[in-house]
């Protein structure tokens, strides 16, 4: 189980390879973690009973209340292992009484069994070339160090990828983009990996990560890059060396962070991208929960308020939506960080 802050992203791509894990996570906590509100974040690792594996939490405070991100929960809901006064469930299998449930939404995703034999078959035919041709062409492959210089250099180009797209697809530019505090909060818990063409920078990959899940987080690719099929070669390589370091580190899922089911919908490639790798859906949910009913009472009306100031273009912007939903949580389906 992993908890995060906002900096995860979350899940409906808007594109390519990889803003699937982007809308979602900064869904809810767009307005919770925003720096001049004075907000005060706080890790903490505890195991939890019940057999839930290891949980990573980070707490955020705004004006009096308590906020928890939570990824990955699962078995029966107890209050007293999440004693926040808010706490956004991302990608929960939690049994949680309906009562205490501000917002629901079913969250489809990728998984990929990392406990079977020869991961490499499991790849499509396309997808092997792609990623021996990748090899072949000479691309090289960094990971970045932890340090602040890697994660701002990561979080511009990520800025920069974000915008392009959103653009390109007629949307406003309002998707919030990782952040370097986002990564901060979150420091042993990820891992990026870069690809270049000699000095040329052609693609990163983000992941995150629990106690047995890897999950893709981001993915941005160099846009003004030529020939295309070289990026290509890149982001596929990259998706295909953090599965093999998946395995390596003895996590039991990798996640591929969000698909869409619906072969109409103009975002399907992004689907179509991450089965190339094999694997097989899973729904879980994302979930908003306020369990002390004095304070269920002022979100609902927090929540009323906030969707009366945003204008008609805006609800329909994935990863927009929702203060209500966990995805209506905001992600409309589903994935930002």
């Amino acid at each position: 189980m992993l908890y995060a802050s906002n900096g995860i992203t979350y899940c409906h791509a808007v594109d390519l390879n990889s803003q699937f894990a982007w809308y979602a996570v900064y869904t809810w906590h767009q307005h919770l973690d925003d720096d001049t509100r004075g907000i005060h974040a706080l890790m903490s690792e505890v195991h939890a009973e019940r057999g839930c594996q290891l949980v990573l939490k980070i707490r955020t405070s705004l004006y009096f209340l308590n906020h928890e991100t939570v990824w990955f929960a699962s078995g029966d809901y107890d209050p007293k292992l999440y004693p926040a006064d808010v706490t956004y469930f991302r990608q929960h299998r939690l049994s949680i009484p309906r009562k205490f449930v501000m917002s629901s939404e079913p969250f489809s995703t990728l998984f990929l069994d990392l406990s079977t034999g020869d991961l490499w078959k499991g790849l499509s035919w396309t997808t092997r070339y792609d990623v021996n041709r990748g090899a072949r062409e000479g691309i090289r492959f960094v990971e970045s160090q932890k340090g602040t210089s890697s994660i701002v250099e990561f979080c511009q180009r990520h800025r920069i990828f974000s915008k392009a797209k959103s653009l390109a697809k007629g949307l406003l530019p309002h998707n919030k983009v990782l952040l370097p505090r986002d990564l901060e909060r979150v420091k042993e818990h990820w891992s990026l990996n870069s690809a270049f063409m000699k000095d040329i920078w052609l693609a990163d990959l983000l992941v995150i990560h629990d106690d047995d899940r890897a999950r893709l987080w981001v993915i941005t690719n160099n846009l003004d890059h030529n020939p295309r099929s070289i990026v290509g070669y890149a982001s596929k390589s990259l998706v295909w060396r953090s599965i093999c370091d998946a395995k390596t580190k003895g996590f039991g899922i990798y996640d591929f962070g969000g698909v869409i089911l619906d072969e109409n919908d103009p975002r399907y490639g992004v689907t179509r991208f991450k089965q190339s790798f094999g694997g097989y859906v899973v729904t879980e949910k994302n979930s908003i929960v306020v369990y002390n009913p004095i304070f269920r009472i002022g979100y609902r009306i927090a929540s009323r308020l906030k969707d009366a100031m945003e204008t008609p273009v805006q609800r329909l912007i994935p990863g927009h939506t929702c203060i209500r939903s966990s995805s209506r949580v905001r992600g409309c389906v589903g994935q930002q960080r």
